[in-house]
């Protein structure tokens, strides 16, 4: 009897996640525009990042990329390696901003009152972000796929999607770190900014990790979208039979417990100081 509520009280948050999810949507689609330049931008971020590899290597290939990650093809390498960051980034932004953006709509009070764990309302802000992005994802890989003609193994598909939903998982404990930052300062986005900057820049999107200092490999080793995008890309271009991918989602779901046990941890302590402090409600 015990493990049938606690089943139904699961099924409550996940629709309650979903109606938020859809809220937001009904939002971002009173303004089209911003909705279809939401889509069509990664193919657009995406363009200097192959034209800077293009000049570099003096063409589509590069052997010395091909000696330090066995792809050669930078078209291929970048893309595959962009979408998946640019997926990342956009989660990471709608978890880490999901309670500010209830601060300007001044629904922030009752939300924290609400019979719903303060953890749906944030996942539902960050499903937003995980199924407006992923279209734009998906059309990135057509267009790549169209205009470019990469090649992708389609025993992978599946499995890539494995390194996505690990990687959204972590991002969540990394979001529930920012928004106890948020409800402390207020202006969490520009901690979001210097988090999404550092992914950005250790995370082997047009170039592998190892080319990076020291310092910066010890911070590619302990961000989860290191492993994630190396697992999308592997899966996609090699299939799932490759040892050293798994050996990568194995790191990756240890990650996933460390981050969400720390963000659960560090969210709860934080919401305890600030309703003692009485702020809440300031914006």
């Amino acid at each position: 009897m015990a493990l049938k509520t606690k089943i139904n009280n699961l099924l409550k948050e996940v629709k309650a996640a979903w109606a938020i999810c859809i809220k937001v949507w009904k939002d971002e689609l009173s303004y089209p525009l911003s909705v279809l330049y939401f889509i069509l931008a990664p193919i657009l971020w995406l363009a200097p990042f192959i034209i800077f590899g293009f000049a570099i290597a003096g063409g589509r290939y590069s052997p010395v990329l091909e000696k330090m990650t066995g792809i050669g093809d930078i078209v291929t390498y970048t893309s595959l390696g962009f979408a998946f960051l640019g997926f990342a980034s956009a989660a990471l932004w709608g978890t880490g901003l999901s309670l500010r953006r209830e601060q300007w709509i001044g629904t922030l009070e009752s939300v924290l009152v609400s019979p719903v764990s303060r953890f749906t309302i944030i996942f539902g802000q960050g499903l937003h972000s995980i199924t407006h992005t992923g279209s734009g994802l998906v059309l990135q890989l057509v267009v790549m796929i169209v205009v470019f003609g990469i090649h992708l193994n389609l025993w992978g598909i599946f499995p890539s999607l494995i390194a996505v939903a690990l990687t959204i998982l972590a991002i969540q404990g990394i979001g529930f770190m920012i928004c106890s930052i948020v409800l402390a300062v207020k202006q969490g986005w520009m901690i979001i900014d210097v988090v999404d900057t550092v992914f950005w820049v250790v995370t082997s999107t047009a170039y592998p990790i190892t080319i990076l200092p020291a310092f910066l490999q010890v911070v590619a080793r302990v961000s989860p979208i290191t492993y994630g995008v190396e697992s999308f890309r592997g899966f996609l271009l090699y299939g799932p039979w490759q040892p050293w991918i798994w050996q990568n989602i194995v790191i990756l779901a240890v990650l996933d417990i460390i981050y969400l046990t720390l963000g659960y941890l560090i969210y709860l302590k934080s919401e305890e100081r600030v309703k003692k402090k009485g702020t809440v409600h300031k914006f």
